[in-house]
């Protein structure tokens, strides 16, 4: 009964008879429950009714993989999905593996040409040529699979089974490796590039660094736009070139600035300094300039010498040294010349004393000092005159001096006579002595004479004391003195003091008795006479010490002589110590002085012969010193004579062994000290002649290798703004070559030239390269304009080519003559064979097409040797001009677009050895 009623209720698509379900089949029938019944009714009929009212694709595509196995319903499932397909150009809308379906059953080739084309997925399209029993279908599918890996398993599933299908996946195999070699290399010289780029922004700029960076731009814009992504570190790097190149032209601006600086002050100091020559000239001649032009000019020469130390002008400094301090010192003496001649001193003459001739002396000297003419320049008239005043004053003093002596004979005679006069007590007489002595004391400088003039003072006042006495009693005075004596002769004291007393006893005497009278003087002169011989007795003692004393002292002195009288005789003069003997002279000398005194009968016996002994010695001493000193004046004339040697070096050597003579002669004594001024002098001239020398040698060097960076620096120019020479190169290698410079400079310097010459090579095979491109460019214009044989005939005649490409020229002639055609065909083929020759992919569809150009090429090489990619570039633009090209070719801009950039030069190589 359950059955019963769920047969009843049940859809009758659902009945267990077959023809019931297979009657209930109709379009009222949802989608879903057709699906349903298609695929899970046993009966074959009601399935196929089912199908036939299905309209979903996608059912369909379900239903057909459901049943491939049954060929009959599977052949029905796929047509009615046949039926229900849209058009070819929506195909791209169904889901792959309809489009599977219908590209591996569909007996219409373009629908299967189409769905192929629609199917995005290549692991569809490789599951479509596994699966498909079509040829062309797995040929049209594998068209659009790319993928290395399904293609080579393709070759390796297909080999010995679809020859075609294995070829094209060899083909696209190639291509695709290639393709990939292509976008590596691209990507390697975009790395490159970039590299490159980031290292020129690291290095310091050098005279190529524009041309790499130009060379680098250029390259860069020549990649394609696989260089987009990298666009970003290309323009960082850029900028920092850019950065580097701008700061270099700040930089040169400022060493232009300051070269034109230096200039300057070269011609600033060479002028002070041929001013300042001519000037010491000049005032050398004796035409000294003015104060205020001297002055200006020490004041030049002083900012010069500070211009020449801060711009290190050191040769030019040395040259401005050497003038500044005499001219300097002229300037000093000149100013003081002219502040002095406002007070010039007084005339002499017979009414001035010495002592104002020697005041006016002192001052005219003092001038002299003070002016301190230099001795290279002629002393002028005013310094002249002081100098001749000088010698007159010094003369006319030493007449002065002549005079004097006798004046001060007088003096001594006319005070002993004054002495006299009041001894005697003669007072008129003594004022007649005073008289004549104050006259011939005002004849001399009474300064130079105190002891004269003192005694002359005691006498006036001997003769005032007397005058003065003669008016009082001098008889107790007498007396007084009387008692005195006898008082030192009652109690004696010791002999030196007695002596002492007694004489100061009598002198007081004597100036009492000027004053007193004869009477006076004979009332008590015995009694003082008597008391004095008393008190005499005692200096009898001291007398007696005194004698012997001086005896021994004299036998001292007589054993001093006779030393020095034995050591004149026994002395080996030849080989004395001449310095000892001087030591014993003056130790001799000393002790001379110490035993003293002697009698006066012994000393002037004795100092003679002391004087003698001594004299003898010292002359043998002297006459030692002379020939050393001879020889020491012989040396210092070798010396001077080497000034004017024309070998300096040998005169330098001779000099020093002169100077290890000099040090092996031995001392000069007094002289020593003047000889070795005057040798030290003539070897400084000497000394200071190869230091300028030097100098000169040096500042030369300094010239050569200065010129010899200004010829590189004019070549780096030069080559920098593309006007670069080899041969201009190489002579200015020869002009360095023949400075003197030394080894490691020019060794550097050629160096440079070295890398200049290089440049400048990259740079001529780049023009080259650029020229030839450039011909190509116009091979290409003809090409792009040849029509008819009325046109362009002239302008190819004209074409002046590369001898390498003088075929093409002969061929372009021909062509245009005869008006040829070349067909669409034979151009496409042109097109594939260059793409074959550059190594470039062709289009998709040519492919085939390509397989048989590749193929043809392999066998005509069989046995013949490969052309060079640029002789078969020109074999194919030969062949394309051979003929007029039929009008509006679709193949003409794509050959020459082709040929133009493989032909346009590759500036790689230059790049890079201009950046290493």
């Amino acid at each position: 009964m359950a059955g019963f009623f769920k047969q009843l209720f049940s859809a009758k698509w659902q009945h267990k008879d077959p023809e019931v379900r297979l009657g209930a089949i109709d379009q009222s029938l949802d989608q879903e429950t057709l699906q349903s019944i298609a695929s899970e009714d046993t009966d074959i009929r009601v399935r196929k009714t089912a199908i036939s009212y299905i309209e979903s694709l996608d059912t369909l595509s379900t239903l057909y993989n459901q049943f491939a196995a049954e060929k009959e319903t599977a052949q029905i499932i796929f047509e009615r999905i046949s039926k229900h397909l849209p058009n070819e150009t929506e195909l791209s809308i169904l889901k792959p593996e309809l489009l599977t379906l219908i590209a591996g059953q569909s007996f219409d080739g373009n629908l299967a040409q189409a769905a192929i084309k629609s199917i995005g997925d290549e692991q569809q399209l490789f599951q479509l040529i596994q699966n498909s029993p079509s040829a062309k279908a797995r040929h049209l599918a594998i068209e659009n699979i790319h993928a290395l890996s399904l293609l080579k398993s393709i070759e390796r599933d297909f080999k010995g089974k679809d020859k075609t299908l294995v070829r094209l996946a060899k083909d696209k195999i190639q291509a695709q490796q290639d393709q990939d070699k292509y976008r590596a290399q691209i990507q390697n010289d975009i790395q490159h590039l970039l590299q490159q780029a980031n290292q020129l922004a690291q290095q310091a700029f050098d005279p190529l660094f524009t041309g790499k960076l130009n060379l680098i731009k250029q390259e860069w814009e020549a990649l394609p736009e696989d260089k987009q992504r990298y666009a970003k570190e290309y323009a960082d790097a850029l900028q920092q070139c850019e950065a580097i190149l701008h700061q270099n032209e700040e930089e040169q601006a400022k060493l232009d600035e300051k070269a034109a600086q230096l200039k300057q002050a070269q011609n600033q100091v060479q002028r002070t300094l041929e001013v300042a020559h001519s000037t010491y000239a000049e005032a050398k001649a004796g035409r000294v300039p003015s104060l205020d032009a001297l002055q200006q000019l020490t004041k030049d020469i002083n900012e010069a010498i500070v211009l020449s130390n801060k711009n290190k002008l050191t040769g030019l400094k040395a040259d401005l040294t050497d003038f500044y301090k005499p001219l300097l010192n002229l300037e000093q003496s000149l100013t003081v010349q002219q502040k002095l001649d406002h007070t010039a001193p007084s005339s002499g003459g017979s009414e001035l004393t010495v002592g104002d001739l020697k005041k006016d002396l002192k001052e005219t000297q003092n001038q002299i000092k003070k002016i301190n003419w230099p001795s290279e320049f002629p002393s002028p008239n005013s310094v002249q005159k002081r100098l001749d005043r000088e010698a007159k004053l010094k003369e006319e003093l030493q007449a002065r001096k002549d005079k004097e002596a006798n004046t001060l004979k007088q003096i001594r005679k006319e005070l002993a006579s004054f002495e006299t006069a009041l001894d005697d007590g003669q007072a008129k007489q003594a004022e007649q002595h005073q008289k004549h002595l104050k006259s011939l004391f005002s004849q001399v400088d009474v300064q130079q004479h105190k002891n004269l003039y003192g005694q002359f003072k005691a006498l006036q006042q001997t003769l005032f004391d007397l005058n003065d006495w003669k008016g009082f009693a001098s008889a107790p005075k007498l007396e007084a003195l009387c008692e005195t004596m006898q008082q030192l002769a009652d109690n004696p004291l010791d002999g030196k003091t007695q002596l002492e007393q007694i004489q100061l006893l009598q002198e007081e005497w004597k100036a009492v008795a000027k004053a007193s009278t004869q009477a006076q003087q004979k009332q008590h002169w015995p009694k003082f006479k008597q008391a004095k011989e008393t008190a005499f007795v005692v200096c009898n003692e001291y007398f007696a010490q005194q004698a012997e004393h001086k005896q021994a002292n004299k036998q001292a002195r007589q054993e001093i002589c006779l030393q020095l009288e034995q050591f004149f005789e026994q002395n080996d003069w030849i080989h004395s110590d001449f310095k000892a003997i001087v030591e014993l002279i003056g130790k001799a000398k000393q002790e001379y002085k110490r035993f003293a005194p002697v009698e006066q009968s012994d000393h002037k016996p004795l100092q003679n012969r002391f004087y003698n002994a001594v004299k003898a010695i010292e002359k043998k001493v002297d006459e030692h010193y002379q020939n050393i000193a001879d020889e020491k004046q012989t040396l210092i004339k070798q010396v001077s004579e080497l000034l004017s040697h024309d070998d300096l070096n040998d005169a330098i050597e001779q000099c020093k062994e002169i100077q290890e003579q000099w040090k092996h002669i031995g001392n000069a004594g007094r002289k020593e000290n003047t000889l070795w001024k005057a040798f030290r002098a003539e070897c400084d001239k000497l000394f200071d002649r190869r230091k300028q020398a030097n100098e000169q040698h040096k500042q030369a060097i300094q010239a050569e290798i200065s010129e010899a960076n200004a010829l590189v620096d004019g070549v780096a120019q030069e080559v920098h703004e593309g006007r670069g020479n080899l041969n201009g190169i190489q002579q200015i290698r020869q002009d360095i070559r023949n400075l003197n410079i030394p080894n490691k400079v020019r060794a550097g310097i050629e160096g440079k030239l070295d890398k200049l010459a290089d440049s400048v090579k990259q740079q001529h095979q780049l023009q080259k390269q650029q020229a030839l491109f450039s011909q190509w460019q116009s091979i290409a214009d003809l090409a792009e304009h040849m029509t008819t044989a009325n046109e362009h005939s002239e302008a190819v005649s004209k074409l002046n080519l590369d001898k390498s490409l003088q075929p093409i020229k002969r061929v372009a002639v021909q062509a245009i003559e005869s008006n040829e055609t070349l067909s669409e065909e034979t151009q496409q083929a042109l097109c594939i064979e260059l793409d074959i020759t550059l190594g470039k992919e062709s289009p998709s569809e040519e492919q085939a097409l390509r397989m048989a150009a590749q193929v043809k090429r392999l066998q005509e090489s069989i046995g013949q040797g490969a052309n060079s990619r640029n002789d078969q570039i020109i074999d194919l633009a030969t062949q394309w001009l051979s003929a007029v090209p039929e009008q509006d070719s679709q193949y003409r801009e794509r050959f020459w677009n082709t040929l133009i950039d493989a032909v346009k030069p590759k500036t790689k190589n230059a790049t890079t050895a201009l950046v290493d």
